[in-house]
């Protein structure tokens, strides 16, 4: 679905086993350890999804992200979703 949204934006799709892990602060590690296209997968919706609510919130609109399971928003969470776009967990 993001690859469809990069296109639409005029993006370009994002390989997910090319991303890396960042520090707590937000900073990449001095070496970058790569994560597996799954966890990576996460990391570009989750990513892809705060800034496009960055984007809209600064012209008064609303982004949501619907998961799947409990386990689904978990991990969207962890991987940098802002938590009031999130619909569909429980906590």
């Amino acid at each position: 679905m993001m690859d469809e949204l990069a296109r639409a934006m005029s993006h370009n799709v994002l390989d997910a086993g090319r991303v890396g892990m960042k520090n707590d602060d937000g900073t990449s590690p001095e070496e970058p350890a790569f994560i597996s296209p799954e966890e990576g997968r996460l990391a570009i919706d989750a990513g892809t999804a705060a800034s496009v609510h960055r984007t809209v919130r600064g012209i008064g609109g609303t982004v949501l992200f619907l998961a799947a399971d409990d386990e689904h928003g978990a991990r969207m969470l962890a991987h940098g979703l802002p938590p009031e776009v999130l619909l569909g967990t429980s906590g």
